[in-house]
């Protein structure tokens, strides 16, 4: 019981906080808000991912999209090539033309 009544005397002053700062900043009260908690979460005080961590996972999942395209590529060029080897007739250009 006292561990909830710390909790709320805690979120309503933050409450208050928020509502007396956001209209001297001219923000609205959501933004604030967020801006507290990613502030919170950044210097440890809140347990989330970090801006950090979230940046580092955008980066890794571009890379990842990035490198299955590659490798998509890379299948579609190898499958062609088994094909194009055999053929006399066939030329560079439309083993390219079929990649695309």
């Amino acid at each position: 019981m006292a561990i909830h009544l710390y909790f709320e005397l805690i979120r309503n002053s933050q409450s208050a906080a928020i509502k007396s700062i956001a209209p001297k900043i001219g923000c609205g009260l959501d933004t604030l808000r967020k801006w507290v908690r990613r502030a919170e979460t950044d210097s440890g005080l809140r347990y989330d991912i970090t801006t950090a961590e979230r940046d580092r996972i955008k980066a890794l999942e571009r890379e990842n999209r990035q490198l299955k395209q590659t490798n998509g590529i890379l299948k579609k060029a190898s499958a062609l090539k088994a094909t194009v080897v055999g053929c006399p007739q066939c030329t560079l250009s439309s083993f390219f033309w079929h990649l695309s």
